[in-house]
């Protein structure tokens, strides 16, 4: 997972291999519009530390290597900040999944409870005016659930969250309307996928190995200041059950 603020925004080169036994290929390219021009930079993923306005990178690469099914109550991001993923209860902490991609770890969610929460990444969130993000991830099914989730206090109303739904498609909500959804159209999004996502307070964009799937301009917009709560994995519902991710991240 990249986290990024301060108008970069990825997009991807390569792809992603959906057959578990070939290699699964990750480069971030930041661009900005420059006088009308678009200017970009390659950045390989090893090396977090060329990417402008990377603020945290989660990576299994950084887990101390140990069994399947490993409970796992906190993250430290590889680029040293203080920003870190937890889970303060340890019946909701994902698990370990070894060799689940070239070889290296992941994290699993069960699409039923486990789900990781940050507080310090609440202060970049706050004071932004664009906030990016790839992440790396595997659904397990076709179903609903989220890989991220930005709330308000009373998290009855959503700042943003992206995820899938139980139709195929891709989801994102970037506002508190009931039943306000921007979808992509059908995708097979079963398999590893690189999902790059940048919205900031008038856009939503959202692509699926390096195809754009969601674009969409906004009529209100989104408030980086209001935000109370972050998740990863699951988006909650404080009227229902909530959209837990079902996958490998």
């Amino acid at each position: 997972i990249w986290l990024a603020v301060g108008g970069a925004f990825f997009s991807l080169r390569g792809g992603a291999k959906q057959d578990n036994n070939k290699k699964l290929t990750v480069q971030a390219t930041t661009t900005r519009l420059e006088n009308e021009n678009l200017s970009s930079k390659s950045v390989e993923s090893k090396d977090p530390s060329q990417v402008s306005g990377l603020v945290a990178w989660f990576s299994g690469t950084n887990i101390t290597p140990q069994g399947d099914n490993k409970k796992l109550c906190s993250f430290s991001n590889y680029v040293g900040s203080k920003i870190q993923l937890n889970q303060n209860i340890s019946n909701n902490c994902p698990e370990l999944s070894t060799a689940a991609i070239n070889g290296f770890q992941a994290v699993s969610f069960n699409g039923k409870n486990q789900y990781f929460e940050s507080s310090t990444i609440l202060d970049v969130v706050n004071s932004s005016e664009e906030f990016s993000a790839i992440i790396v991830a595997r659904p397990k099914e076709i179903k609903s659930g989220y890989l991220m989730a930005i709330q308000g206090l009373d998290r009855d109303g959503d700042i943003f969250r992206f995820g899938f739904t139980d139709s195929g498609s891709l989801r994102a909500k970037a506002d508190k309307t009931i039943g306000s959804y921007l979808d992509s159209p059908p995708t097979s999004y079963l398999g590893w996928g690189i999902y790059s996502v940048n919205i900031s307070k008038s856009s939503v964009r959202i692509y699926q190995n390096n195809s754009i799937k969601i674009t969409s301009g906004l009529t209100e917009p989104i408030k980086f200041n209001q935000a109370r709560y972050f998740s990863v994995a699951q988006e909650w519902d404080p009227t229902g059950s909530s959209d837990f991710f079902d996958g490998e991240v």
